[in-house]
């Protein structure tokens, strides 16, 4: 098992009986096609070393009737967004370093010919608070972490 699957392990909720972690249970966890996760994995988006830290957000979108959200921090101080809404897979990349009360905004890169952005918003603690995200031509919404 790769040590970036052994890292997520803790957020995964597997169903009954399941007794490993592989790509097909984290690509099942994050409700996107294999292809995208694939995707996800070559463009760098999806960490294999390193020193990161997964989380999973409440995602509250105006238009989707199905959407979920994760940040991936990565060893080099960044975040990356995943956003799965309706079939549609997207990610950003969040590049400065964390600090209380900051915003900060990205590009997202989706499936398809979507494209939208993102602002990731950060506590008192200089953690995650949400993710604000809008898809051109397809709606919005927040990711709560």
């Amino acid at each position: 098992m790769q040590a970036w699957m052994k890292r997520i392990a803790p957020a995964i909720a597997f169903a009954p009986g399941a007794t490993a972690i592989t790509k097909t249970s984290i690509q099942r966890y994050l409700r996107i096609p294999a292809t995208a996760f694939v995707a996800l994995l070559i463009a760098g988006c999806v960490p294999d070393t390193g020193d990161t830290t997964y989380e999973r957000g409440t995602t509250r979108d105006y238009s989707a009737d199905d959407a979920s959200g994760s940040l991936t921090s990565r060893s080099d101080g960044g975040r990356t967004l995943t956003l799965s809404r309706d079939g549609t897979v997207c990610s950003g990349r969040f590049d400065d370093p964390a600090k209380a009360r900051a915003t900060e905004l990205t590009t997202l890169r989706c499936s398809g010919d979507a494209r939208g952005t993102a602002t990731l918003m950060y506590d008192g603690d200089a953690e995650p608070d949400r993710v604000v995200y809008a898809i051109n031509g397809q709606g919005g919404g927040s990711i709560e972490f």
